[in-house]
């Protein structure tokens, strides 16, 4: 079993406005596939600019595919048609976002070289497998590696949890996915099951990959393989903070 390592979160934050969060129902394609997406969040610990995008590695900032529920949309006075593509995210920073329910500031940051998982499950949450550690729910995985989609919506026998007391006590959960067949991931010898490990319990998010890399310098035998990467999960990019995604349907 080899795994991949990612940082997320399970708890999701109520959002307090419900005409505000349809107004932020934003969703950006970052790259050429249906299954990588990036909805806008709530993030607790900025007060003054809650409301986040967060870009993977790689995407071609100056061609996003912006989508959103609204009417009219303007991005610091420029304004946006959904559905189609827009250079206006190109650079990190706080922008002014005004729909015709509110005007709200939306901090833009992009990954650095991460390689970018975005697991789509069947229901299009996790509230099931959260609920049930047990639970199995099919899904889809897209992979981009460099700015390249190298998988594409490959599907996934199942999706479930993993882990004990971890699992109780960690808002930070970690995940088990099985491919119908064996796959290759990040360079990594094909398995049929991989393991997204959340590492909540190391702050420093270090400690196994030195224990695998150190394993691997000296060839110890059935060492596992491993990568650090960006996940997201139906959209939601999954970091350590308390967040809730804005979502829409497309039109």
């Amino acid at each position: 079993m080899l795994p991949v390592f990612a940082q997320y979160a399970s708890a999701e934050t109520q959002f307090p406005d419900a005409e505000k969060q349809a107004s932020l129902a934003m969703q950006v394609q970052p790259f050429d596939a249906d299954d990588a997406r990036v909805e806008v969040l709530e993030l607790s610990g900025y007060e003054n600019d809650p409301f986040c995008l967060f870009l993977p590695a790689g995407c071609d900032r100056e061609n996003l595919v912006v989508f959103f529920p609204s009417n009219t949309l303007t991005v610091n006075g420029t304004p946006l048609a959904s559905g189609e593509t827009t250079d206006v995210f190109s650079e990190d920073g706080v922008y002014t976002v005004t729909t015709e329910e509110a005007t709200y500031g939306l901090r833009v940051m992009g990954a650095d070289h991460l390689p970018s998982l975005y697991l789509e499950t069947d229901s299009g949450t996790l509230d099931a497998i959260h609920a049930d550690k047990t639970y199995k729910e099919p899904g889809r995985l897209t992979v981009a590696e460099n700015g390249e989609i190298t998988l594409n919506s490959a599907a996934l026998s199942y999706v479930k949890g993993r882990g004990n007391s971890s699992w109780r006590s960690n808002e930070k959960r970690s995940y088990t996915i099985k491919f119908e067949e064996d796959t290759g991931l990040l360079g990594m010898k094909a398995a049929k099951k991989w393991v997204l490990t959340s590492n909540n319990m190391d702050p420093t998010l270090m400690r196994n990959a030195i224990a695998y890399s150190a394993a691997q310098l000296t060839r110890l035998p059935h060492t596992v393989g491993f990568a650090f990467v960006d996940l997201y999960v139906n959209g939601c990019y999954r970091d350590r903070s308390r967040q809730k995604p804005h979502r829409h349907q497309r039109p």
